[in-house]
């Protein structure tokens, strides 16, 4: 009888302990399968992770530049002086001698007054400096007797002071007529009017014929319109805020209507006054014109190179976010790292940055770049080609 029960309890721990050993050599088996299923695990944040071999991303550096924006302003050529010429002297205009186009050098003879009564006043002048002379010889040997006399005590003091008076009178009336035959002379000379300067004639006021008085100041007594175009001045308006940048002496390159080819200059003066209508500021360029090429009145469009500034420039199409709120991203330890900036518009495909990026810090651009955030793993990234 116990060895029935002794029987049967043996059995039960064998099914048992069977099952045990199966269990225990199944689950390894079944642990490693697993493992080999999964693979290694993956590090994160590293070049191999496949997220970053889809971003289309390139870096572009952060480097100071030096600019030379230039300032763009537009004008009108002018002459370098224009005078209208008269004469000096009234009366008829005899000759006339050049036209509308002549071109003419100092002290040309441009037109000629009537001469008869400025020769006959001259001739006179000279006539009455000779009647002067006479009476001088007239008058000293009265003097010298007068002073003999008076040594000896027959003439008075009195009477010998008025001899020598009279003499000083004839000296005087020398000295004056002789005053008279220059200006008689200068009359004269004035007759036939010369160029002032050499230039070009630009009108034509009177013919032959006509009677011309210089008496009345403001009379329109002019013959002809000469006008010195050898040197031209192009008279530019520029924005008043551009003020600072300008300095006499800066680089200008002038586009002058009807000349084909641009021409280099600098700036000669810059006005003090701002014109309170338009806000602008009239700045002043000196054109050499030897060949007359250069007409006033010329429509001139100018670029005024300013003194050059350094400020960061990087592609427009790195910056993202509103006007208000503009970003952009740069690579740091294999990550894109987003930075608020302030921008202003350099031209139509780069920007000049304000403030928020430094000098060297690499920026992210690209086909991809609207898939970034702050902190996104990206490993490296290739440069822009320069």
């Amino acid at each position: 009888m116990v060895s029935r029960k002794i029987t049967r309890r043996l059995r039960r721990l064998g099914h048992w302990a069977i099952l045990g050993t199966t269990l225990s050599l199944a689950l390894p088996v079944y642990s490693v399968s697993m493992a080999a299923e999964k693979g290694p695990p993956k590090a994160q944040g590293t070049a191999t992770d496949p997220t970053a071999e889809k971003l289309n991303l390139r870096l572009v550096a952060a480097e100071m530049k030096k600019l030379q924006s230039p300032i763009v302003g537009t004008g009108t050529v002018f002459a370098h002086k224009t005078s209208k010429i008269g004469p000096l002297v009234e009366g008829q205009v005899v000759n006339v001698h050049v036209k509308v186009g002549d071109r003419v050098q100092k002290g040309d003879l441009l037109f000629k007054i009537r001469p008869d009564n400025y020769r006959f006043a001259y001739d006179e002048a000279k006539a009455r400096v000779t009647m002067a002379e006479a009476r001088i010889i007239e008058v000293k040997p009265a003097v010298e007797r007068a002073k003999s006399l008076n040594k000896r005590k027959n003439l008075s003091q009195a009477q010998l002071d008025k001899t020598l008076s009279a003499l000083a009178l004839a000296r005087a009336e020398v000295a004056s007529a002789k005053i008279k035959v220059e200006q008689a002379r200068k009359n004269l000379d004035d007759t036939a009017m010369k160029a002032p300067f050499t230039g070009v004639v630009t009108y034509r006021f009177a013919d032959e014929g006509i009677y011309l008085s210089n008496r009345f100041p403001g009379s329109n007594s002019a013959v002809i319109e000469l006008t010195k175009i050898d040197i031209v001045t192009a008279i530019i308006q520029v924005p008043s805020h551009e003020l600072e940048k300008l300095y006499v002496g800066a680089p200008v390159k002038l586009k002058i209507d009807g000349i084909s080819a641009p021409m280099d200059a600098t700036i000669s003066i810059i006005n003090d006054k701002v014109d309170i209508a338009t806000r602008t500021v009239e700045v002043r360029i000196r054109i050499e014109n030897s060949n007359y090429a250069i007409k006033p009145g010329l429509f001139v469009r100018a670029e005024i190179m300013p003194r050059g500034r350094e400020a960061i420039i990087i592609p427009r199409q790195a910056v993202r976010g509103s006007r208000e709120a503009r970003y952009l991203f740069i690579h740091r330890d294999g990550k894109a790292v987003r930075k608020n900036v302030r921008i202003i518009d350099f031209d139509a495909t780069r920007v000049e940055i304000v403030s928020g990026l430094s000098e060297n810090e690499r920026v992210l651009t690209g086909p991809d770049l609207l898939r970034l955030r702050d902190g996104l793993a990206i490993g490296e990234v290739p440069n822009v080609a320069r």
